[in-house]
């Protein structure tokens, strides 16, 4: 039985069934075409946002390992400015800057100290005085360092509350953070900003390294063209950066756990397909209809593919992005990117040792398999002693382990350097078409660039990593190093542990004078005194002063099958500079130290002998400060038989703070001989450093043995502490006043202290040397001098001055600085 609509009637059923299968036709033709621009759409805002998710990634990515730079507790401006070359390279930041944090009490010395001021932005591109805050991040730092990046020096990053926020999200995290939308500091362009905090080895936030990135040109250098479509937008989090909001097709992804949205309006029409479909009839119109169907299908299928790998490259990224390791990135990539072309089967050879024929194949079964040379042959030892691609749509080849009787992909892993570390093979079983063979090795080629880097990253890292402690406490050493004893310890201690030695000796003797070595390495050499160095491998190197003449010889022995490396005998160079530079240091140190300790003792008086009072000196010159201190003291008996104690500290070192000391110590002298009244004593004292634009601190005091009294004027000095016969322990903090050499329209008059002094008290006179401590308020160090003082058992003056130096609290704490230090202790005997 024929259907109704066949029929051919010149009625009109027939001409109604032709004009409905017309308007249906000319429907659907529009349902397509409204589709198609949809799909168009769709692909656009798909490819859009994997090119600029791809360059933020990579350009986010440049920041991780910055903690690299603190090893050392601190980040110079040549780590910085090496470090910062990379990144600009590799990037699409234009300057890269570091800001440092500053607390406020610290803000004018920063100021006065670097030159630079410090600002924040006026929200068009240019910068004002910044207003005091308790905490500030302040940009030291910017490369490259032009006219143009000059301005930001001296920005205070917390002085805008968006940059301030990304800051304390860095803090929170060894990651890269990135900030609201903001406005770039010199331009006052729609941007964002880019954080990553610098931490020390222990985990401290000592600053912050950072960097703009202006969307518009985000955009344009990622390859997208906004201009070129009919609408475009790009937001974040919510937060439009560009475009006008949502219109067309929306694509997604995430960096730095920001959320951004890429949507695309390609702007085509619907073309007017009615009078065509209507014209063509009801056979055509089927027929256009099915291959429309097809055509569809077919692009459904394609785009869908496409998406499915985008997503694939996508998650593979972002997973390569957080493996720390060479080996967890080869895992992932093993695992994980035969998803992104066709469910491939994965192979990565890579180069294996110091040798730099050594191969091994990882294929995700956990353990990696050496590749024989000269019994395998095949596309992946080509691929990577060619560093070329290698693309195969059919075949029958064997790599050595099986045979290849479909279709393979080989594209070498290159580090920056050009230099081919590995190659990653992806393998089909079925043959492949010349079209599905291009596809799939650009693909391809997109996943190894991913792996390259990921590589690159975390090789990096390991190695940093694997020494950094180790460096880090040997750096630690040498810079605490005051004699040659300490610098052999410190290479005995430590050197072995980052060359990968046994064992590591610096030989110091006079039988090193007048030899020139050169460099010895031998092989086998026998080390009986260490266990297990038997035929293992020795290196001798020569210390060499700046007149050639061999001091020191620096001997490293591995153990039996360890080989040789480049990269051993390069890290062996750097701490052989080292060491001949601390050497050189430290001589010149104890040579300099042994003179100034002799002059300055010279200088300062040997106290008299007063009937009744047991007195006891002490003068103990910085040991890492080159030049003579401006630390003082002095005990006089005046012509009316009085007993004046002084003890005095000058602002600096070197001739001037010395000479200040001499005068500012003389006239004191000859004004108590006299029987000056102390107050006044100070009064002129003010006008001698005044004069000579110097600072400095005195404690002046009168004892008068008569009346079991002390009577003082303290000129911004540490407090004296009295221990007290009966026990326990008091401090002098009367009859206090400025600092001396400060220019006062009047001269400043302070009512004087009076303290008891009676047999068997003790008083404790010293400058801020003994108590001065990098991580510790002046007060708690202050309590804890009263408990050495307090517990101090009876003893002479001598012996209580003696127990002080020798105290490890006193001179063995790693965060003491070191400064001259100046005591007299004052016993009454009766």
């Amino acid at each position: 039985m024929r259907h109704p609509l066949r029929r051919r009637s010149p009625g009109v059923l027939g001409l109604i069934a032709l004009v409905g299968l017309g308007l249906v036709a000319t429907l659907l033709a529009v349902q397509d075409e409204r589709a198609q621009v949809r799909r168009t759409d769709v692909r656009a805002s798909e490819l859009a946002a994997s090119r600029i998710s791809g360059a933020l990634l990579r350009t986010v990515g440049t920041l991780r390992g910055v903690d690299s730079l603190a090893v050392d507790g601190e980040v110079d401006g040549a780590e910085f400015e090496a470090f910062a070359r990379d990144v600009l390279t590799d990037s699409l930041f234009s300057a890269l800057a570091y800001a440092i944090v500053l607390a406020d009490d610290d803000r004018a010395s920063f100021e006065a100290s670097s030159g630079i001021t410090i600002t924040d932005t006026d929200g068009a591109g240019g910068f004002v005085p910044a207003e005091p805050r308790p905490r500030s991040v302040v940009v030291v730092d910017v490369q490259p360092l032009t006219e143009e990046t000059r301005q930001v020096l001296g920005f205070d990053l917390a002085g805008d509350p968006i940059r301030a926020r990304a800051a304390d999200a860095a803090d929170a995290t060894s990651a890269p953070v990135i900030s609201d939308r903001t406005l770039t500091a010199t331009e006052a362009r729609v941007g964002i900003s880019v954080m990553q905090a610098v931490t020390t080895p222990d985990g401290a936030t000592i600053g912050y390294i950072t960097s703009g990135l202006v969307v518009e040109s985000l955009i344009e250098r990622a390859g997208v063209d906004p201009s070129a479509f009919a609408g475009f937008s790009m937001s974040m989090d919510g937060q439009v950066l560009a475009g006008g909001g949502p219109s067309g097709a929306s694509s997604t992804f995430e960096v730095a756990g920001r959320r951004f949205e890429i949507t695309v309006d390609e702007g085509a029409s619907i073309g007017l397909l009615l009078p065509m479909a209507l014209l063509a009839g009801t056979v055509l119109l089927a027929a256009a209809v099915w291959t429309s169907i097809g055509r569809d299908r077919a692009q459904r299928d394609q785009l869908a593919s496409i998406a499915r790998r985008n997503r694939a490259i996508a998650e593979l990224g972002r997973a390569l992005a957080a493996s720390s390791t060479s080996t967890g990135v080869i895992d992932e990539v093993v695992r994980h990117a035969g998803v992104v072309i066709g469910d491939a089967r994965v192979t990565v050879a890579r180069r294996s040792g110091d040798s730099a024929d050594a191969l091994v194949v990882d294929r995700g079964d956990g353990t990696p398999v050496p590749l024989d040379r000269a019994a395998s042959s095949g596309p992946l030892i080509d691929c990577i002693d060619s560093a070329t691609a290698i693309v195969v749509a059919d075949a029958g080849v064997s790599d050595g382990s099986g045979l290849h009787t479909g279709s393979f992909v080989c594209v070498p892993l290159m580090f920056s350097d050009d230099f081919c570390f590995g190659a990653i093979e992806f393998v089909w079983d079925d043959a492949i078409t010349a079209h599905e063979a291009d596809d799939r090795a650009v693909a391809a080629t997109t996943v190894a660039e991913l792996c390259s880097r990921a590589l690159e990253r975390a090789v990096i890292t390991e190695i940093v990593q694997s020494g950094v402690d180790n460096l880090s406490t040997f750096a630690r050493a040498l810079a605490g190093a005051h004699t040659a004893a300490d610098v052999a310890t410190a290479v005995r201690h430590h050197a072995g542990a980052i060359l990968g030695a046994a064992e590591a000796e610096l030989d110091i003797g006079a039988d090193m004078a007048g030899t020139h070595r050169t460099t010895i390495d031998t092989a086998g050499a026998t080390a009986s005194d260490v266990d297990d160095l038997d035929e293992g491998r020795c290196v001798e190197r020569p210390i060499l002063d700046r007149e050639g003449e061999t001091v020191a010889r620096l001997t490293v022995r591995w153990r039996a099958g360890v080989p040789p490396s480049t990269t051993r005998h390069a890290v062996l160079a750097t701490l052989t500079d080292l060491v001949a530079q601390t050497l050189a240091r430290t001589s010149l140190v104890e040579q300099e130290h042994h003179i100034i300790v002799q002059l300055q003792r010279d200088l300062l008086p040997t106290p008299p002998a007063v009937d009744g009072l047991e007195i006891a000196v002490r003068y103990e010159p910085a040991m890492n400060i080159v030049g003579l201190g401006g630390d003082f003291y002095d005990v006089i008996v005046s012509d009316g038989g009085r007993v004046y104690l002084v003890i005095g500290d000058i602002t600096g070192h070197g001739s001037e703070a010395v000479a200040a000391m001499a005068e500012l110590n003389a006239v004191i002298n000859h004004q108590l001989r006299a029987d000056t009244a102390i107050a006044d004593v100070c009064v002129d004292a003010d006008l001698v450093l005044a004069r000579r634009d110097v600072l400095g601190t005195a404690q002046i005091l009168e004892v008068d043995l008569g009346a079991d009294s002390l009577r003082y004027v303290n000129a911004g000095h540490p407090y004296p502490v009295l221990r007290h016969a009966a026990g326990g322990t008091d401090l002098f903090v009367d009859g206090r006043r400025v600092m001396l050499g400060l220019d006062h329209a009047e001269p400043v008059q302070v009512p004087c202290g009076v303290e008891r002094f009676v047999v068997g008290d003790t008083l404790l006179l010293y400058t801020d040397g003994l108590i001065e401590r990098r991580h510790q308020n002046i007060d708690d160090a202050i309590a804890e001098l009263r408990t050495s003082v307090g517990g101090h058992p009876s003893g002479t003056a001598d012996d209580l001055l003696a127990r002080l130096l020798d105290d490890d609290h006193m001179t063995g704490a790693d965060d003491r600085i070191d400064d001259d230090i100046a005591l007299v202790a004052v016993r009454r005997l009766a």
